[in-house]
This record gives structure tokens, C-alpha cells and sequence, in this order.
């Protein structure tokens, strides 16, 4: 169970806490204050009971022309004075009062309370089953806790990204270099080069999966949000530190006396080099232009698959036409089987009608000796083969093509990642344009625009249409050189620029 605070540390808390009431409770009123049309100075600043300040406001200075006012002052001489009834002006006045009192009233009871959760939170995870200065808590915090801090920040660098992605792509161009090497070297037991190259990336793919591991933990690493490749990672590891035992047992074995199981579970741990070769997927993420392509090739895998559907129905379909149609030739004159009859040997059974016609559309034969074998059947259907590939070739293929480009455009667009990396390019491209803009107003080269700078080139027309682009609308120069000019010192420095023209663009 939690102990509870020291008194005196709640004193220190409480006394705090009273302190930045009264001064929020002064600022408030200085504000109203301002609202109001009058300026309260601290002087006129009384604190009440509660220790938050009172309001003692100065009154206002009289105006004979002001019947309210002008009966204020026959009053302070003693004289008679009714005040009119029309008394609109002190009702407004009084609204006026009672509303600027309700905000600030709301807004220093918005900001208590913000103070008091804010106390809370910092109570409740600043004391532990330890309490507040026990050894074990700081042995804690500085010790493991420290250390998964500083390492999640390692990982989570885009050094550390680049450098990781840099592993990866050097150990898929080693696998390649490796297999040519094998190639012309099958006899070989091994190279003590590709021995070392091999231990050093297992090391450094296993030193990867352990920082990881101690960043995140094993439980968001394997079931987490990129679990999939997190596995995929940790086979990598597992397999190259097998594969790397048996090519050292294999090279320390004679190689006659090599037993075919060990040969065959070799050609097995092989294929994970095919998996290393994929991880070269994850580096696509660092940089754009290749993460948008294939972004957009994974977001055309649903359509592509409904249109190999669709294309296999339409070929199936016409391959069922001209099968039957061929076979109903050589019946009817009693001709003998023969794959030599170029009849038979493009459209002599349902699966070479189909594969004639696929290879047709697909430029993969010269379609018009297959639509010329359909003579002897007769020229309707040579013409209904020209039908085919017609239909196909500028209906089909061209309806698929355009979903798919449709399908990659959508999926380009859906990626998160791709999009606040569009974002954060075009406003860096954009900030480069504004300080461009800047450059060319500020003719001194001060870093510092004044008005008579603005004003002589706010009808340039190139001026002008950057900041239509901006929506950035005003009827004179003046007004949009003081809406620029934030800190009020009349001229406007290149920061000030650029925060205004960004914010609105």
C-alpha cells in the first residue's frame, strides 16, 4: 500500500499552489481591468480573506456632458439631481461588468483546476511503494530504466535507421556475391572471407533483435504492431547462426565422408537466404520515392487479383468456343490426331485453347498463325478469333490498366507515413519560397522589412500572387504589414515572416 506524503511536503505543495492563485488571480484582473476601458494598478490591489486579490477600481473620470455623470457630480456638491430614465448606457456597463467578472471568474476556475489535476498526477507517479527518496527507487530509475531509455532513443534514430537499412542492403549484395562465388567453386569446401562476413553479420543481426528487445520489450517485439517483420527478423537470426555452425562443421568434414542429410538440411537452411534478401523491404520506408511505388503496388493486390479472375473467365469462355469448335471439325471429316496440324496444336484441348489465347493478348505469340489455323473450320471463326483479341487487347486490358493505376493512386494517398512526409517536404519547399520572398522585399539586406520597403513592392504583381496562393487577403498595405509585425516594433524580420505566411498557408 502507497504511504502517504510528509506533512511538510504537502505544506510546500499547498503554499504553491496559493501563491500562483493570487497570481493568476492578479493577472486576471489587470486583464479585466484593460477590458473594462480602465487600468487598475497594483497599488489599488487589496487581497481579501481567501488570499486572492480584490478588485478596488478607480472611477472613471466624469463627464458633464454624461447625465449619469454630471448627477454624480451634483451629488458630491450636495445638490438635488434626478437621473434621467433612459439609463441604457449604465446597463451596458453593467453587462459588461458582470461578464468580463463571469469569464474571468470561469477562466480562474479552468486554470485551478488544471493546477490541481496537474498536482495530483505529479503526486500520484512521484510516490512508489518505496516512497519518494528510497535508494531502490532512484537504483531504479537510473539503473534498467535508464538504460531502455537510452537505448529505445538510439534505436528510434534515423541514424540508426539508415545505419541498420545500410546492413541490410550490404549483406544482400554478400548473399549474391557469395551464391556467383559458389557457382564457380562447387567443389570447395568454403572461403574463410565469406566465413568472417558471415559471423559478422549474424552478429550484427542478432545485436539488432537484443537492443530491440531491451528498447521495447519481447511482448511489444513479437505481438506488437510490426510483429510480422519482428519474426521475420528473428528466423534471420536463427538461421544464420545455424546455417553458419553446419558451413563451419561441413569445412572442418572431409568431403567425401559428407552425409546426404546434412547436405539436404543445408539446401534447406539455404532458402533463408531468400528471406534476408526480402528484409531489403523494410529500407523502402526511408526513402519516398521507392515507398510510394511500392505502396502502391501492395494497394493493387486486391484489384489485380479480381482481374486475373475476371481475364481467366473471358478466356476460359472463348477457349471452350474454339475447342468445341475444332473438335466438331475433326469429327465431321473423320481427321486423324496430330500435333503436327496447327488446328489441333493450338486449340486440340481446352488447356491449349487457353494458353493460345493468354499468349495471344499478352504478345507472347504471333497471334495470326493461331487465327490463321482456325481456316479450315471456316472464316467466321477466324474472324471471331480477330474478335477475341480486339475485345480484349483495347477493352479488357485497358479497363484493368486503368483500375490499377486508380487502386495505386488510392493506396499512395492512404499511407500515413507517405502523406506527413509529403507534408513535411511541401512546407519545407514552401518556407524556402517565403524566405525567397523575403529576400527580394528586403532591398537593404538588413534581415528587416519597414513600411516604405512593403508598400513599394505590395503591388508587385509577383508579390501579390504569392500571397493569394497563401490566402493571405488585405485591402492595403498596411494592414497586412501589421498584421505581420507581431511584436509591434514596426518592422518585420524574417521569422515573423515566415511563422505569418505558414500559419496561413
Amino acid at each position: 500500500m502507497e504511504p502517504d506524503p510528509s506533512p511538510q511536503l504537502l505544506e510546500v505543495l499547498r503554499s504553491h499552489q496559493e501563491e500562483i492563485t493570487v497570481l493568476l488571480d492578479t493577472w486576471m484582473s489587470r486583464l479585466s481591468a484593460q477590458l473594462a476601458g480602465c487600468w487598475v494598478p497594483e497599488s489599488t490591489m487589496s487581497v481579501g480573506r481567501s488570499g486572492s486579490p480584490r478588485r478596488e477600481l478607480e472611477p472613471l473620470p466624469l463627464d458633464p456632458l454624461d447625465p449619469l455623470d454630471a448627477c454624480d457630480s451634483a451629488e458630491s456638491a450636495g445638490s438635488d439631481c434626478e437621473p434621467p430614465m433612459d439609463i441604457s448606457g449604465e446597463k451596458v456597463r453593467q453587462e459588461a461588468t458582470d461578464s468580463n467578472e463571469k469569464v474571468d471568474s470561469s477562466y480562474v476556475l479552468a486554470r485551478q483546476t488544471d493546477h490541481r489535476i496537474l498536482t495530483a498526477f505529479n503526486k500520484l507517479t512521484s510516490f512508489t511503494i518505496y516512497g519518494p527518496n528510497h535508494p531502490k527507487k532512484a537504483k531504479r530509475l537510473s539503473g534498467w530504466a535508464g538504460v531502455r531509455a537510452r537505448v529505445k532513443a538510439l534505436m528510434s534514430s534515423h541514424a540508426s535507421h539508415m545505419f541498420w537499412a545500410m546492413v541490410i542492403m550490404t549483406n544482400s549484395v554478400y548473399l549474391g556475391v557469395h551464391l556467383d562465388w559458389s557457382v564457380d567453386h562447387r567443389g570447395s569446401s568454403g572461403n574463410p572471407t565469406f566465413f568472417a562476413l558471415h559471423l559478422v553479420y549474424a552478429l550484427l543481426f542478432t545485436l539488432e533483435v537484443g537492443l530491440r528487445i531491451i528498447a521495447w520489450g519481447c511482448r511489444a517485439l513479437l505481438w506488437g504492431q510490426d510483429w510480422h517483420w519482428n519474426w521475420l527478423d528473428l528466423f534471420v537470426v536463427i538461421s544464420s547462426w545455424v546455417e553458419f555452425a553446419l558451413d563451419l562443421a561441413n569445412s572442418a568434414e572431409d568431403q567425401v565422408s559428407r552425409g546426404n542429410s546434412n547436405f539436404r538440411l543445408m539446401r534447406l537452411l539455404r532458402l533463408g537466404r531468400l528471406v534476408r534478401v526480402v528484409r531489403i523491404v523494410r529500407v523502402v520506408r526511408l526513402f519516398r520515392a521507392l515507398r510510394t511505388l511500392v505502396a502502391s503496388l501492395a494497394g493493387t493486390l486486391k484489384s489485380l487479383f479480381w482481374s486475373f479472375l475476371l481475364l481467366g473467365l473471358i478466356i476460359y469462355i472463348f477457349a471452350i468456343l474454339f475447342t468445341d469448335i475444332v473438335l466438331d471439325h475433326l469429327i465431321e471429316y473423320d481427321v486423324a490426331r496430330s500435333r503436327d496440324d496447327p488446328m489441333q496444336f493450338y486449340f486440340g484441348n481446352l488447356y491449349s485453347s487457353s494458353t493460345t489465347l493468354y499468349r495471344s493478348i499478352s504478345n507472347g505469340l504471333t497471334w495470326h498463325l493461331a487465327a490463321d489455323s482456325l481456316g479450315p473450320a471456316g472464316e467466321f471463326w477466324v474472324q471471331a478469333y480477330n474478335f477475341f483479341v480486339a475485345f480484349s487487347a483495347f477493352c479488357v486490358l485497358n479497363v484493368m490498366t486503368g483500375v490499377f493505376c486508380n487502386s495505386a493512386i488510392k493506396a499512395a494517398e492512404n499511407d500515413h507515413e507517405l502523406a506527413v512526409q509529403a507534408s513535411v517536404q511541401m512546407r519545407k519547399e514552401l518556407k524556402d519560397q517565403v524566405v525567397q520572398l523575403f529576400g527580394t522585399i528586403d532591398e537593404r539586406g538588413l534581415g528587416q522589412l519597414t513600411i516604405s520597403e512593403f508598400e513599394r513592392h505590395f503591388d508587385n504583381d509577383a508579390v501579390k500572387a504569392f500571397f493569394e496562393v497563401l490566402k493571405i487577403g488585405a485591402v492595403d498595405a498596411w494592414t497586412l504589414f501589421t498584421s505581420l509585425d507581431k511584436d509591434g516594433d514596426h518592422t518585420v524580420n524574417v521569422d515573423e515572416f515566415v511563422e505569418r505566411c505558414l500559419s496561413d498557408a
